[in-house]
């Protein structure tokens, strides 16, 4: 007796989902194209829960036994390949997540606090005194799990932004800076 085929298709899904991991019903189309929260590939039009573990990779492949292709011994397996959404904020490496903060003028300079978002909530972070632009403060467990009890980290890269309106005090100050202490920022690019 011949068992049934292995069925292949593609999820795509959003951060959130690999972060927390969880059972994700999707309906599969008749030609394997992804649209919002559906998976193609299949013939029969069949609605599959797919369980998603918690830290689980870009293009990792999910085995979904006896979900394939009917044959005379039984289904085969049907073989699904996640594919996770771009995030608006947040950025994937391994486990740990990138993001950009924005920070005035005045609290890089003299250093301040500011909001920024983390998959749990926002919280509020210390601008040391003096940071500049691509500088990182990293916020120790909280960025994805590792499938294993394990978290990353979440990495805040921060991006002075000067006010969307010209100032001219700021204008001023910055002619009188140029003329009286001119520097070449070398090597920080």
């Amino acid at each position: 007796m011949q068992g049934g085929r292995l069925a292949r298709d593609r999820l795509a899904t959003a951060l959130e989902s690999i972060e927390y991991g969880g059972q994700f019903r999707h309906r599969h189309r008749r030609f394997g194209r992804i649209q919002h929260n559906q998976i193609g590939g299949f013939s029969d039009g069949r609605t599959l829960d797919v369980t998603i573990p918690a830290g689980a990779a870009d293009g990792q492949t999910l085995r979904l036994k006896g979900q394939g292709s009917p044959g005379r011994a039984g289904a085969g397996d049907a073989l699904i390949e996640l594919r996770v959404r771009p995030h608006p904020i947040f950025r994937r490496e391994g486990a740990n997540l990138l993001m950009d903060v924005a920070v005035s003028l005045p609290d890089a300079v003299l250093g301040g606090k500011v909001q920024a978002p983390t998959p749990e909530g926002p919280v509020t972070l210390n601008v040391p005194k003096g940071s500049n632009s691509g500088s990182t403060l990293r916020l120790r467990r909280r960025g994805l799990s590792d499938g294993q009890g394990r978290r990353g980290d979440l990495l805040a890269r921060l991006v002075v932004t000067l006010p969307d309106t010209p100032d001219e005090t700021l204008e001023h100050f910055a002619e009188e800076w140029r003329r009286e202490r001119p520097y070449v920022p070398r090597g920080r690019a």
